[in-house]
């Protein structure tokens, strides 16, 4: 089934893009008010943006949108042989097989918690990690202090969050402190996985704020290189994100919990009433927070931390709201390669969606 995600105005016209199910994206020109196949070239440019560079649909046969048949696009720029295996009920693993190099490597993606040991992600606790820090000594000296007080609010506030990944990252982590002309109008600061190395520009306002973003990303996201006996490398990366929208405004979230002076839990801070964040807060940040208040009563922020991020997908398809991933992945993409959703109207239709199962939930617990 094929629902329509946004239209957007692209290389001066419109499209409507539209999710096929299973996340990828596919498009069709908008012209007095009928749809077009697009420009081959229109398709290609499309598909790199809101699809990534890893693989594109092959698409050769009709569906049907609104009761209109339309044809598929026959484009593809693969590159690699993708290969979707569960391994058990409990994780997946996605592995991806790089035919282009001149040696076989395989890359590990690993969405749950529960594996970490097998990986190398011994246990920690809040002093092994302040033992890690104290190894950091190269650190500018605001920003060793800003990951100081990050570790303690996590103690303070989420106290048993898993500390694995974080731990491992901070072994290896640098900082690069750039100066604030490298800032442009989409992002300020950013985590690099395969570098293990946060960029960040020296601000006036809003730096430690941004700062913690950052800080979040590394307990979710990292990557290990594991060497067999045959010199072949695997790089095991540890993913916990649900789309790079739910990825990004999930991590916001949990940062602006954390600076939160009001409250130590939660929940309590969901219910909160007027909640400003610092990073996509127009639509993606104040989207994820609902979904956490809606489904908070089945998939905890321990859920996600701690968990497995299949469970989260398989919540938002018990609430009808799976379609939501590919909405703010495609408002993440956009904004990343600055490309103009058609109107507002576009934004807060998704908004209303979440909120009238908020509304709907809340009349339940009335009753």
């Amino acid at each position: 089934m094929y629902t329509r995600i946004f239209r957007i105005n692209f290389n001066n016209k419109q499209f409507d893009i539209f999710s096929d199910g299973e996340h990828k994206k596919v498009f069709l020109e908008v012209k007095d008010n009928k749809y077009y196949y697009p420009l081959l070239e229109d398709n290609v440019r499309l598909s790199l943006i809101y699809n990534g560079n890893d693989y594109n649909k092959l698409y050769n046969d009709k569906f049907n949108i609104d009761g209109t048949k339309i044809k598929k696009i026959a484009i593809n720029t693969v590159n690699f042989l993708v290969a979707l295996t569960s391994i058990t009920s409990t994780y997946l693993l996605v592995r991806v097989t790089n035919l282009g190099g001149a040696r076989y490597t395989e890359d590990l993606y690993i969405n749950c918690n529960a594996i970490l040991e097998d990986y190398g992600y011994q246990d920690v606790n809040f002093n092994d990690v302040r033992n890690t820090l104290k190894t950091k000594d190269n650190f500018p000296e605001k920003y060793y202090n800003y990951i100081e007080e990050y570790i303690s609010l996590l103690e303070r506030k989420l106290p048993e969050v898993d500390l694995r990944v974080f731990n491992k990252n901070l072994e290896t982590l640098k900082l690069f402190i750039e100066p604030v002309e490298y800032v442009d109008d989409i992002r300020t600061a950013y985590y690099d996985l395969d570098k293990n190395s946060i960029f960040m520009p020296e601000l006036n306002e809003n730096t430690k704020e941004i700062f913690f973003h950052e800080l979040t990303h590394l307990l979710n996201s990292s990557q290990r290189h594991i060497v067999d006996e045959n010199s072949n490398i695997t790089r095991a990366f540890f993913t916990k994100g649900y789309g790079i929208g739910i990825n990004e405004g999930s991590t916001e979230v949990i940062t602006n919990y954390l600076l939160d002076e009001e409250t130590d839990n939660f929940d309590d801070y969901l219910n909160k009433d007027n909640v400003y964040f610092n990073a996509y807060e127009d639509f993606i940040a104040p989207s994820c927070f609902d979904l956490f208040k809606l489904i908070k009563d089945d998939y905890t922020v321990y859920d996600y931390l701690n968990g497995n991020i299949e469970d989260y997908k398989k919540v938002l398809e018990n609430y009808g709201l799976e379609d939501v991933v590919d909405a703010l992945d495609t408002v993440y993409d956009s904004m990343v390669n600055k490309v103009n959703i058609w109107n507002d109207t576009e934004l807060l239709r998704w908004m209303y969606k979440i909120d009238s199962k908020l509304e709907e939930k809340e009349k339940q617990h009335i009753r």
